[in-house]
């Protein structure tokens, strides 16, 4: 144990973590690996699954992922939502319902108790069955007090009846479980001294991070968030939540999910995330002697960035000319982020770099955690467009939207001064053409863009150029100009070979 009390990591073995990684050989966010090696337990995520997740086949895929994770030291609180059971007690269907809450009548109150002890014991058995520990933590742990009254379509006062809210979370209890090994299992029925009460699981699940301050809040068996195409967007930002509600993409009940995320985002600050992805189906035999585990999803959102929609809050962006940059941030800040996001291209930032563009009047950009920098100035013998020399975010704290965070200012900024923005990219730095490319498909039809691959002057060199907001018949002749622009890096490859 901690001097501050929270469980420890004494017995993590952060390599775990790496050959879990390795075996399933899915994608990872940096950012996340590198917190979970360091967290302690009960800082980790919680884990909210919708009653449907509860039948037998997906419960025994999740029990095998949670076991998959305890044995890299990583256990994760879980919070359960009612089952198809429900609708099997009578008059549950026929409940009316006031703004999406069930009117709980005490004789139903009376039934969902009983089937949310049930379900907490068989998702209790079916972890030990995978070779976990669980703990199914006493209802009274959570303490709730009564909804109330809710005003319907036609302005009368109806009672909801035994229908709760989270008041409090006696997290004592779900520390001890996580200090010795076992996963909180946490039923969405609550306390209130006198009575017993019917929770929504998504507010328990959300106040249970909210206390622990745990990084990630995982919906599994919820739908992620999906744009007029059909496609999943896969992060999302406050703002962009507020827009695809206005262009009615977000509607009925998930307006409900992405607030209660953003809300609880606004309360744990940038570096959190909560992400809905709907439970994968288990492909081949699933099992763990063939080195991998079929994933259910779990393991994907909790290490990477996962197939479904991530919310989250993005660090504020502050913007300077060059010279308050250098010396409120500091040169040496900026050059760090720079060249520790380039190192794995092995490439330097130039000594003289910031003397070299000091003429074009550079406008930086730099979030609020100084782990990510935007450096743009206006394109030498064009009028009206913009170029973006430098987007580097820290190796450390990729995939928690920092990025996109920087390039919507960039672009939004930008493009209220009626400018067009362009920028290059090594054609073998496939990491950058993928985050551009998906840039691209999301910005709305009416701008401009193009893309075009052009040779440099350096012998078997060829650049990516990106444009946004140039019209068509100039996009090829402004291409060609930023990929002959004079490189800003020293090419520690060309360096390494001619040693």
């Amino acid at each position: 144990m901690s001097e501050s009390g929270a469980p420890g990591r004494d017995d993590t073995h952060p390599s775990r973590i790496d050959t879990i990684i390795q075996e399933l050989g899915i994608p990872t966010v940096t950012y996340w690996t590198h917190a979970f090696r360091e967290l302690p337990r009960d800082r980790v995520g919680v884990v909210k699954v919708s009653g449907k997740l509860l039948e037998p086949e997906p419960l025994a895929q999740l029990a095998d992922e949670m076991a998959y994770l305890a044995r890299a030291g990583l256990f994760l609180p879980l919070v359960f939502g009612g089952g198809k059971q429900y609708n099997d007690i009578p008059g549950y269907n026929g409940a009316p319902k006031v703004n999406g809450l069930r009117v709980t009548s005490a004789d139903l109150m009376k039934q969902i108790l009983e089937i949310a002890r049930e379900n907490q014991q068989r998702i209790c058995e079916a972890l030990q069955r995978a070779g976990i520990l669980a703990d199914a933590i006493p209802l009274e742990a959570l303490v709730a007090e009564r909804h109330g009254f809710e005003m319907n379509e036609r302005g009368e006062r109806v009672d909801t009846g035994y229908v709760g809210d989270v008041a409090s979370i006696d997290t004592c209890v779900i520390r001890d479980a996580l200090s010795h090994g076992a996963i909180p299992v946490v039923a969405h029925v609550g306390f209130d001294g006198a009575d017993y009460l019917n929770i929504n699981a998504t507010p328990v699940a959300t106040e249970l991070v909210r206390s622990l301050r745990a990084l990630k809040l995982l919906l599994l068996g919820d739908s992620p968030v999906y744009d007029q195409k059909g496609r999943v967007i896969p992060t999302l930002s406050r703002r962009d939540v507020r827009r695809l509600i206005a262009e009615g993409v977000i509607n009925r009940g998930m307006v409900t999910n992405c607030t209660t995320a953003l809300d609880l985002l606004a309360h744990l600050g940038p570096g959190h995330a909560v992400q809905i992805t709907s439970l994968k189906e288990r492909n081949g035999d699933g099992g763990q002697n063939s080195g991998a585990l079929a994933s259910t999803g779990l393991l994907e959102e909790l290490v990477g960035s996962g197939t479904g929609t991530m919310f989250v809050e993005p660090s504020n962006v502050s913007t300077y000319s060059l010279g308050p940059a250098l010396e409120r941030i500091g040169e040496k800040v900026i050059r760090t982020i720079i060249n520790q996001a380039f190192a794995s291209q092995r490439k330097r930032l130039f000594g003289e770099y910031f003397n070299l563009i000091k003429a074009h009047y550079p406008t930086v950009y730099v979030d609020d955690l100084q782990a990510g920098v935007a450096i743009v100035y206006p394109l030498p013998r064009e009028e009206r467009v913009a170029y973006l020399c430098k987007l580097a975010v820290l190796p450390a704290y990729e995939g928690i939207g920092i990025g996109k965070t920087l390039m919507d200012h960039v672009l939004r900024q930008q493009r209220a001064k009626q400018n067009a923005v362009v920028w290059r990219t090594s054609s073998d730095n496939t990491r950058a053409l993928a985050f551009y490319d998906d840039l691209l498909t999301r910005l709305p039809s009416d701008i401009p863009q193009s893309k075009h691959v052009l040779p440099t002057t350096s012998e078997g060199h060829t650049y990516t150029v990106y444009n946004v907001g140039v019209p068509a018949r100039h996009q090829r002749v402004v291409a060609y100009r930023v990929a002959h622009l004079p490189p800003s890096f020293l090419d520690l490859r060309h360096t390494d070979s001619s040693s």
